[in-house]
């Protein structure tokens, strides 16, 4: 798994434990830190969060050079607020994210005259790293089932819960 995105994860359990208080400047930071250190372990590190900042900056119609920890402190009224905010956003990022990339491969299969269909190349199951606000229903991480229709619309089954170990997805 990404080590920052397993990072934002566990910090979005316990801000507190990792930042001290649940703060988006102390959260950037701590990223910022962690990023700098891979990259000087590794020269060829990327993560899925680089791409972040222009969803950020996409989703609320900026074209300058301002970055998401600035966009989010400046649509957020309090620094707890921002931290929901980014969460959200980094939510939706990868959702965004995963349906590209599904998009990409179905096509992609198409196109070189695979015989696998657009329909059969789906997303299968998807992970949340959130528990949307109820944790007695919701378990962070835990897993759906996408269910297709006909007509390309998908919904979720049920959650799979983790509440010990957590397979790999």
């Amino acid at each position: 798994m990404d080590i920052v995105i397993e990072k934002l994860n566990e910090i979005r359990q316990r801000p507190g434990m990792y930042l001290g208080k649940k703060s988006l400047i102390l959260l950037a930071a701590y990223i910022n830190g962690y990023v700098c250190r891979e990259c000087e372990l590794n020269n060829n590190f990327e993560s899925r969060f680089s791409d972040f900042n222009e969803y950020v900056k996409r989703r609320f119609n900026i074209e300058s050079g301002q970055d998401w920890l600035k966009i989010i402190l400046f649509n957020s009224s309090t620094e707890e607020d921002a931290v929901n905010l980014f969460y959200k956003l980094l939510d939706e990022f990868f959702i965004e994210k995963a349906k590209s990339i599904d998009s990409q491969i179905r096509e992609m299969m198409y196109t070189f005259g695979s015989s696998i269909t657009k329909q059969e190349c789906r997303t299968i199951k998807v992970r949340h790293f959130t528990d949307h606000g109820d944790p007695e229903r919701f378990s962070v991480p835990h897993d759906h089932d996408v269910v297709w229709y006909p007509d390309n619309t998908f919904s979720y089954n049920p959650p799979t819960n983790y509440y010990d170990d957590v397979p790999e997805f």
